[in-house]
């Protein structure tokens, strides 16, 4: 694979965190899992774009 063609995979990957189901289900889902980590590290290790740890 080119690097370009990753570069399209990723964009592809961008777009799917504004859809309703990542926004409205996803997310709210995870973080009530993971509980609060105010105050504490996280490490996203090869996890896309980090976009689930900044949230």
């Amino acid at each position: 694979m080119s690097v370009q063609q990753y570069d399209e995979i990723g964009e592809a990957f961008e777009g799917f965190k504004s859809l309703p189901l990542t926004r409205y289900g996803e997310v709210p889902s995870l973080l009530g899992m993971v509980g609060d980590v105010r105050g504490r590290s996280v490490l996203d290790v090869a996890c896309g774009t980090g976009f689930h740890s900044r949230e």
